[in-house]
Order: structure tokens, then sequence, then C-alpha cells
């Protein structure tokens, strides 16, 4: 991308409260392409819908930036619907632990289920992100005030998703060093350094490799937080844009 259009998308970045975010920028970016070459705005449309009208085509193979980013035919998970079940791998500390959970102290991952995080009477509170997020960095001591207040009526869990501006395929704004994930260890690494940027103290779990959490229950909008009752029914969801939590 062009400096010009990277310092949109710092300073959207940089300022979530301007009335902008990435997905405006993008948005813009893209109007004003189909223009520049006599298109109409429809194409913009076309364009973002084209791995669904075309899912066999090879090109869109080797497009890796646009298929990973179209993700408007991804879970959406509402309120009142039930949570689906997924694969989770925890991340070890040496000062905090799951509820439940045992994690054997050895160099293999331990998969657990989802749900197993789900305590009777209490409210499960599922925040996702990654590094490269520049929302997740600007609200990420806000998590933690969150977390310090109301752990003792809720389990809080983080949850490290792909990247999504790694440094090696979509990197926008303030540029942090960490690359598309290609292998769990990596994932791994970056949920540590995740926490060690951020400094921050909500447990955190990682998303296998195949995405499993990421494709069945975030939106096109990617929302950093979602509440689940004993029930395991989603009864609260941040919508695009959500920078406060009541």
């Amino acid at each position: 991308m062009s400096p010009e259009l990277q310092e949109l998308y710092r300073k959207v970045g940089n300022d979530p409260t301007c009335g902008k975010d990435w997905m405006d920028i993008t948005d813009q970016m893209q109007h004003e392409l189909v223009r520049e070459f006599g298109y109409s705005d429809e194409a913009v449309q076309l364009m973002r819908r084209a791995p669904q009208l075309y899912p066999d085509d090879p090109e869109f193979r080797t497009t890796q930036v646009y298929v990973r980013n179209n993700i408007a035919n991804l879970g959406n998970l509402k309120e009142g619907m039930e949570a689906p079940d997924c694969p989770l791998i925890p991340l070890k500390y040496s000062d905090i632990t799951i509820p439940n959970i045992s994690i054997d102290n050895t160099d293999l991952p331990n998969q657990i289920s989802l749900r197993s995080l789900c305590r009777s009477g209490r409210s499960l509170v599922l925040l996702a992100g990654s590094l490269t997020c520049p929302l997740y960095r600007y609200i990420s001591h806000v998590l933690n005030d969150m977390y310090e207040r109301y752990q003792t009526r809720a389990d809080f869990y983080m949850i490290q998703i792909r990247e999504a501006h790694a440094s090696d395929v979509w990197p926008i704004g303030n540029i942090i060093g960490i690359k598309e994930h290609k292998k769990l260890t990596d994932r791994l690494a970056a949920a540590e350094e995740m926490v060690k940027a951020t400094q921050l103290k909500i447990p955190v779990l990682v998303d296998t490799m195949d995405n499993i959490f990421f494709k069945f229950i975030l939106s096109l909008a990617i929302p950093l937080l979602y509440r689940c009752g004993w029930d395991f029914k989603a009864s609260w969801d941040a919508k695009r844009g959500s920078l406060r939590y009541n």
C-alpha cells in the first residue's frame, strides 16, 4: 500500500474515537480504485462476492490478502443464539490458572473444549483479538480494568485468533513485526507476545490452526467481546466500532 494510505490507517488506528475505522478506509480505497478504472460502484460489491460466485476459480487461491479478508460468509453469533463448541489451546502461565482445566507441564499443547469453560451460575466472557489489531492495542488496558473489576462474577478469556494485520500479509498503520501463523507454535508465540506487549492479565486460549473459533463465532466486523450465560447462549456481543463496555 502507498505511504499515504498507510498514514490513513495509522491515524484511525491511533484514534478510534475519530468516527472512522479501517473498514471505512478500505471501503474508500476500493471505491476509488474501481472508479479510477472506469467502473461503477457496483463493481466493489461484485469484487467482494467473487469468491462465493466463483468458488472453483483457481485465481482466488493465489490472491491471499483478498481471500483471507473477505470473511462475510463466516460465523456471526448473535444475542440469543447458542454458541457452538470448538477446540482451543490454553496458553501456559506460571501465575494464572484456568478454572476446572488441568494443564500438564509438557511441551505438547493441551486441547480443551470451549464449553468446558462454562460454569453454572457464572457468565462466560469471551474476547478475541491479536496484537496486530490496532483496536485491541488501543483498548487492552480497558480490558484489564474490566477483568479486575468483574472477575469474581464472571469468567474471562482472551482468544488469540489469526493475525488481523500480519507484517507479511496485510500490514497497516503502526506495523507490528508478527508474521502470518504457519503452525501452532507460531500462534502460541504470538499469544505470548500479545500478553507481554499489553501486560494482559486475562487468561489466554489459542484458536486452532483450522481457525474454528474464528470461523464459527466471529462475524465480518470481528467483535472483540461476547458474553454467554450458563446455558451457553450469547447474551451480548460487541458491535462494529464498540469501544466502551457497560
